[in-house]
């Protein structure tokens, strides 16, 4: 069984997925917005424990600018209960490709 759209509804879906794009835009950038006027530090971070997000309170707590530590392992930022999983990672305190540690 083969379904195809015809030209209207195809239209109508596109519109709606641009639609769809410019509020996933508008929503990420409110976001980013108050994470960074945020008077506490906001640390985002993958899933394998790099930075991902650093905010401008986090550069004043920590003394690191955002380009200095995005890609790093970054324990000390860690909640307490959550530092020994960054101590497990085998190139803890090094940015991916890099021998440089924070």
């Amino acid at each position: 069984m083969e379904t195809s759209l015809t030209e209207s509804e195809g239209e109508r879906l596109q519109s709606e997925m641009t639609q769809l794009r410019q509020l996933l835009h508008d929503s990420e950038a409110l976001t980013r917005l108050l994470v960074d006027a945020s008077h506490d530090a906001v640390i985002t971070m993958d899933a394998h424990g790099r930075v991902t997000g650093w905010n401008p309170q986090a550069e004043v707590m920590f003394g690191w600018s955002r380009e200095e530590v995005q890609g790093f392992h970054c324990p000390a930022a860690a909640p307490r209960g959550a530092r020994t999983r960054f101590a497990a990672v085998p190139d803890h305190g090094a940015r991916a490709g890099s021998e440089q540690a924070v």
